[in-house]
């Protein structure tokens, strides 16, 4: 059993929208699981990992800039990797997520998110 909350964030322009699981019962060092697709994807992309992770991890899911529901941006200079993982990090913050250990798990441009943020000194950023 999980409980289950959407919601937008804001980064300057830019809108993103996403989705937050809970378990029912959780420990505060539970790791939460950040789902994060490739291109083309959206959130919605993971909901078949969701259904299985969520009833024993917090998990994040969310349509990244110029996807699904998410903001659309019209210059190609919105589309960097420092924009995205600036995105992730205004994500985490604003779900609460950014006070427990995080796992990151992408497909295909979502993967290569994982290995910047090593070099960010994020302190939401936990390696496996």
């Amino acid at each position: 059993m999980y409980m289950t909350g959407q919601g937008k964030a804001r980064r300057g322009v830019v809108e993103l929208v996403y989705e937050v699981t809970h378990p029912a019962e959780e420990e505060s060092d539970t790791p939460g699981l950040i789902f994060v697709g490739g291109w083309g994807e959206s959130g919605q992309t993971w909901r078949q990992q969701v259904a299985f992770f969520a009833p024993r991890f917090p998990t994040l899911t969310y349509d990244r800039r110029g996807l699904g529901r998410s903001s659309h941006p019209d210059h190609h200079d919105a589309y960097t990797v420092e924009q995205e993982l600036a995105d992730l990090g205004t994500l985490v913050m604003a779900t609460g997520l950014a006070e427990r250990p995080l796992w990151l798990i992408g497909h295909s441009f979502g993967g290569n998110l994982g290995l910047p943020i090593q070099d960010t000194g994020k302190a939401w950023y936990s390696p496996v």
